[in-house]
């Protein structure tokens, strides 16, 4: 395997992908790995003599240290691309620790200014620095001197992606559009151009460390719902280059369609997140809004234009984070991630947020929701908190009522049909409040068997018919074993 002293961004994209699809998944990534060891690609040339090229960014963050009092010394190397005329895509694990600090009362410096983060640009006849712009602060919440973060990225690490927006417009280069429009299986087997800086072997903390651009261009071999893997032995990248772009022309010209999530080491077949997931929810209202698009009132008020408006069709990203797929709402404008605030099917009394999904995805919906014919992710009955549901202890249960583990609401106990009897409720003496009755399970007296009459509505068609499949079972087996001896 050939070293090659400097890392591209795009190989290093792609290996730092797949490195990051595995260890990230596995627990094994550490943040403090992140472009602080010598590089290396295999099988990179030197990026020269094209305009996309041009657009991809080194970027060197110097990193805090842990009290104010200690020399800052470390810095983190990472690549980006220019997206839009003052704004830079990378990775948000590159500058995750310069915003933490840059919030933290104890620390009380700044991590996120001109001497923190450079983002440096080479071209065939000169190489030119800038610094963050930091005239952008407190404009809207995802934003601080400059720095966007995706704004689910605390919460879930697989949005690896932010948004510098630099102090000045970069001379003589050109952005290179994201591929907005959904990409699929269809671009397996095309080349996946990828394109950064790597650290020289042996740069050690230099900030000086990034230099050469590289490019390889290895098979797309696999596109999930989030990630483009591409990589080989022969053609892979490695550490700084998280953040850099993947660039297919689909025939206008290159466009983003990658970026490399955070990554610890080198490894084949690496995997990128793909950027058209974010482009519509995210990436273009974002560029809309910082280039001028809202002013004048252009935007609608739910659109990204730094104004919170809490009653929209789906959570406006100018407010703080609201209720996520399956917790409880009171209005559309509640929910995340494109989620609308539906009432429950068993109980209209209970609102929560659904949010879209795939059928074929089994993972796009929360463990305890499913998949709609409609796309939507749901609760199934009985939905969390109302009668039949199983329950821990009173508080998760919307009538305060917890009795034998299920949910429990009040009854009439001279209404017969007050309770589900058919699936084992009944109106009875509350087992924790004997002035009160509430559709509850029976309790068998005297030692063994089931505890309870009936199964839950939950429980019914599943493990009910599965006991009676395996009752079923243990007769025809005893059956066949008399009719042997006969």
């Amino acid at each position: 395997m050939r070293r090659i002293k400097l890392l591209s961004a795009p190989m290093f994209l792609g290996l730092a992908a797949t490195v990051a699809a595995c260890q990230i998944d596995s627990g094994g990534f550490h943040e403090d790995d992140l472009g602080s060891a010598e590089q290396a690609s295999t099988g990179g040339l030197p990026a020269q003599g094209q305009g996309h090229y041009d657009a991809v960014a080194a970027i060197t963050i110097l990193l805090p240290s842990n009290d104010n009092d200690t020399a800052r010394t470390n810095y983190r190397y990472c690549t980006g691309v220019l997206i839009a005329e003052r704004t830079v895509m990378t990775a948000a694990a590159c500058l995750k620790s310069n915003l933490e600090a840059e919030l933290d009362d104890k620390l009380t410096g700044p991590f996120l200014d001109a001497e923190s983060i450079v983002v440096r640009f080479e071209s065939e006849d000169r190489t030119t620095e800038y610094a963050l712009d930091a005239t952008f602060d407190d404009e809207a919440p995802m934003t601080v001197k400059g720095l966007t973060m995706h704004r689910y990225y605390d919460t879930q690490p697989r949005y690896d992606v932010a948004l510098l927006s630099l102090s000045e417009t970069p001379s003589g280069i050109t952005p290179v559009p994201i591929r907005a429009t959904s990409i699929g299986a269809d671009l397996v087997g095309q080349p996946l151009e990828l394109v950064g800086y790597g650290k020289e072997d042996g740069a050690g903390g230099d900030e000086t460390a990034l230099t050469a651009r590289n490019v390889i261009a290895p098979d797309i071999v696999n596109v999930s719902d989030t990630r483009i893997t591409a990589g080989t032995e022969e053609l892979t990248t490695c550490f700084a280059d998280s953040g850099g772009p993947g660039f297919v022309d689909f025939g206008d010209g290159p466009e983003v369609v990658s970026i490399n999530e955070r990554h610890g080491e080198c490894d084949a077949g690496a995997t990128r997140q793909r950027v058209d997931i974010y482009a519509n929810e995210f990436l273009l209202p974002f560029l809309n809004y910082k280039g001028g698009g809202c002013d004048g009132g252009a935007c609608d008020d739910c659109e990204y234009n730094g104004v919170c408006e809490e009653d929209c069709d789906t959570r406006d990203w100018d407010c703080p984070i609201g209720s996520w797929a399956g917790t409880a709402c009171v209005q559309n404008g509640d929910c995340e991630e494109q989620g609308a605030c539906v009432p429950a099917s068993d109980d209209a009394s209970f609102t929560y947020c659904d949010k879209p999904c795939d059928q074929e995805v089994s993972s796009s919906c929360p463990a305890d929701m499913i998949c709609s014919e409609d796309s939507r992710c749901i609760h199934t009955d009985p939905s969390p908190g109302s009668q039949g549901a199983t329950c821990t202890s009173p508080a998760t249960c919307r009538s305060g009522f917890c009795e034998n583990t299920f949910c429990a609401n009040e009854c009439d106990a001279s209404d017969s049909n007050a309770c589900d009897s058919d699936n084992g409720f009944f109106c009875l003496e509350s087992l924790d409040d004997s002035s009160t009755t509430v559709c509850r399970t029976k309790l068998r007296d005297g030692g063994g068997g089931f505890c309870h009459a009936g199964a839950s509505p939950r429980l019914r068609n599943g493990a009910r018919n599965s006991l009676l499949a395996g009752l079923g079972l243990l007769f025809v087996f005893g059956a066949f074993r008399r009719r042997r001896r006969g």
